[in-house]
Order: C-alpha cells, then structure tokens, then sequence
C-alpha cells in the first residue's frame, strides 16, 4: 500500500496509460502550450546579462518579466 493508493489501484493506472491513446490528450494541451511559449517575440538585448543581475536598481527586489509586454519591468 502506498501513501495514495493501494498497489492494485497504482498497477490498475499504469495499465490503463499503457495504451498509446491514454495520452493523446496530454500531448496535444503540450504541443499548444509549446507553441504559444514559441511564438512570443523576446527583444535584442533581452537575454544579456545586465550591471544590476536583473534586479531593481532602487529596492534591489528581482524584476518580473511579461514576454507579452518586454518594455514593462516591474519589481
């Protein structure tokens, strides 16, 4: 028995999620998100490092960064 469930429900899971087609789902929600993550344009200097290590230059707190809107920084 295991803390969740007991080992013939787990060996019950893992049969079912045998079948190629268990996952179909799983892959196609992935393949999306992947695709929208892909598609968001990151600006030239963006990836470089910078003097501050990313982090506000008056309250030192890491800035948050919007790949939808990479000119707003906000700490």
């Amino acid at each position: 028995m295991t803390l969740l469930l007991s080992a013939e429900s787990l060996a019950a899971r893992r049969e079912a999620l045998s079948a190629p087609e268990a996952l179909g789902g799983l892959a196609a929600s992935l393949q999306r998100e992947l695709y929208a993550a892909l598609t968001v344009p990151v600006p030239e200097g963006k990836a470089r490092l910078t003097r501050h290590g990313g982090r506000c230059v008056h309250c030192t707190v890491l800035l948050a960064f919007d790949p939808a809107r990479p000119q707003a920084h906000a700490c």
